[in-house]
């Protein structure tokens, strides 16, 4: 299974969510589907499966996908508030330098969790999800330094 896919599959583990037969992703509480950018997310998690994707339809990669990424955690913040009565806001970035790794915060009530250091604003956020869940996952295999063209002159 690809790193893309496993992360995949953690957050929607964390966050409550799970595949119908027409793999589209739906709210395990409510029956939901999941949408990013007016359409509906898909997701196959079998390798060599072939992926049939519509108009109204897009592809669920919350690892390499950083806006799809940022949804995902307003939409489990969202739930966490929705369902179990916890505030959680102000999300602020350590730092701005992408070619360093970094972290990003939140604050529910008075308390601030700070997510583990990784290059992925993704990851960043993941690692935040889980914090939130009362975990502390782990991301490194899927994190990465970005690629820095230097041009000669």
């Amino acid at each position: 299974m690809t790193n893309n896919k496993e992360f995949a599959i953690k957050m929607m583990q964390e966050i409550g969510l799970e595949i119908t037969r027409d793999h589209h992703i739906v709210d395990q509480d409510t029956g939901d589907m999941l949408s990013f950018n007016g359409k509906l997310a898909k997701f196959y998690p079998e390798e060599g499966m072939t992926q049939i994707i519509h108009n109204g339809d897009v592809l669920f990669d919350p690892l390499d996908n950083q806006g799809m990424m940022t949804h995902l955690f307003s939409y489990f913040t969202n739930k966490l508030d929705t369902q179990d009565g916890r505030y959680v806001s102000t999300v602020f970035p350590s730092t701005q330098d992408k070619a360093a790794k970094g972290t990003i915060s939140c604050r529910e009530g008075q308390e601030i969790i700070v997510s583990d250091s990784y290059y992925k604003d993704s990851l960043k956020y993941g690692s935040l999800i889980s914090k939130l869940n009362g975990g502390n996952d782990k991301f490194d295999e899927y994190d990465s330094a970005p690629i820095v063209n230097k041009r000669r002159r």
